[in-house]
């Protein structure tokens, strides 16, 4: 059979020994701080939709409230002033019609003076009971005025003038000093009111726009994250399932292979075979040259071996320089034979490590599925049998076969009762002299 080309590219056929270069990873941002991140914006935007909410709110209460007290106000001067003007008729002629006109002015005037206090100052009843004390003042100056017009019409305009309209004046200020107040109140609410939403038409969208940002930039970060922690827990399994000198897979991996390779259906005639690889002469390299040079002969058959098998077969590394290839499917002992003949072949070109020239040679034993076992245990026990009858025959290549296996269970328990049976001293020596003839 023909080998591979004795020598390979020199980037594949000796790799740098050493750990990892490059340049550290600049730091980012943890999603911690983009998880603070977003929930700052979403505060200041709630932030600022309550205050624009609560602007409003206040600006429409105080409109309201200027409202109902211009209202009642109106009420109040119309019934104040009618007041007035039923106290003249009254002064002139003390008509009844008149009085009770003016008696039901009076009521409507504390009704409303009523009214404003309820709505204005309804936590403040002292103000109202002053409203209503220079009302009853204005009323009783009107009382007074009636009997001065009675008595001596000629100076009842005197005594309006002097005792009266001063009282008038003292509750027309009240009526129209509340509605001035609130109706100013009103006026600064929606003052407020505006400048807020012009604060509102410039700020909002920067802020939104800000916002949008900010959770474009948090999303990025999680998303980033989210890659890293998938590609770290990639990395971690490839470590937990593969070698880390040689990059082949495990013994753990192996065996997840050859467990599904034993459960898949096998065509008429094949099986499923394990082919165990052991390096001849190795530990010379090793205890010649150091393990730097035995890591790189590692690395340069791990090579060989993935190239010389079939893209469905398996190369694993189990440890030290034992190698396995598993087979998914040969068709009987000869093709697998030949699959390993390939395997040794590609490993007869001399390694070349830095400036020495290496030679390594290997012995595989090959174990079938069904003949060697039928589940992985039994396969790589019975491949590794075989492995050291090739090793200690100089056969390079071995198939399992039952009679190569002296590790039965009869024979360890036959090892058990000669060693107890020396302990106990239960053997016996016997020999027969030998004599020369021709001596005696």
């Amino acid at each position: 059979m023909t080998s591979r080309p004795s020598a390979l590219p020199t980037s594949l056929e000796q790799p740098v020994a050493g750990g990892r270069t490059g340049r550290r990873p600049a730091p980012r941002i943890s999603t911690h701080a983009a998880s603070a991140g977003l929930v700052a914006v979403l505060g200041v935007l709630t932030a600022f939709s309550v205050g624009a909410a609560v602007v409003n709110a206040a600006a429409a209460t105080e409109a309201e409230l200027s409202v109902d007290v211009s209202e009642s106000a109106d009420v109040a001067e119309e019934s104040l002033a009618l007041q007035e003007e039923l106290a003249d008729e009254l002064s002139v002629e003390d008509d009844p019609g008149t009085r009770d006109d003016y008696l039901t002015a009076v009521a409507a005037t504390r009704d409303a003076l009523r009214e404003i206090g309820t709505v204005a100052h309804g936590d403040d009843p002292r103000r109202l009971e002053h409203w209503l004390a220079s009302q009853s003042a204005y009323e009783a100056a009107v009382v007074q005025l009636l009997k001065v017009a009675a008595t001596s019409p000629d100076d009842a305009q005197a005594f309006e003038d002097e005792y009266v309209d001063p009282h008038f004046d003292a509750v027309e200020e009240i009526v129209r000093g509340e509605a001035r107040e609130h109706r100013t109140a009103a006026d600064e609410a929606l003052a407020d009111l505006r400048r807020a939403q012009q604060v509102l038409l410039w700020v909002t969208p920067a802020i939104f726009g800000v916002g949008l940002a900010l959770v474009a930039w948090c999303t990025t970060v999680l998303h980033r994250s989210r890659r890293e922690a998938a590609s770290r827990a990639e990395e971690n399994r490839q470590q937990a399932l593969h070698d880390a000198l040689t990059g082949l897979p495990n013994r753990t991996l192996l065996r997840q292979r050859a467990s599904a390779a034993l459960e898949a259906p096998q065509p008429p005639g094949g099986a499923a075979a394990l082919m165990l690889v052991d390096l001849d002469r190795f530990k010379e390299i090793n205890d010649t040259l150091g393990h730097a040079y035995g890591d790189i002969v590692l690395q340069v058959v791990a090579q060989r071996l993935q190239r010389a098998v079939r893209a469905t077969d398996t190369v694993a590394r189990l440890g030290g320089d034992e190698f396995a290839i598993l087979l998914p499917y040969v068709d009987g002992p000869e093709a697998a034979r030949d699959l390993a003949d390939r395997a040794r072949a590609a490993m007869e070109a001399s390694i070349e490590a830095e400036g020495a020239t290496l030679d390594v040679d290997a012995s595989i034993g090959i174990a079938l599925a069904g003949v060697a076992g039928t589940d992985v245990e039994s396969l790589l026990r019975n491949a590794d049998i075989a492995m050291y009858a090739a090793k200690d025959r100089g056969l390079g290549v071995c198939v399992f076969d039952a009679r190569l296996n002296d590790h039965s269970p009869e024979r360890l328990g036959l090892l058990g009762e000669l060693r107890r049976a020396i302990d106990s001293g239960e053997l016996v020596l016997h020999y027969q002299p030998k004599l020369s003839v021709a001596g005696g």
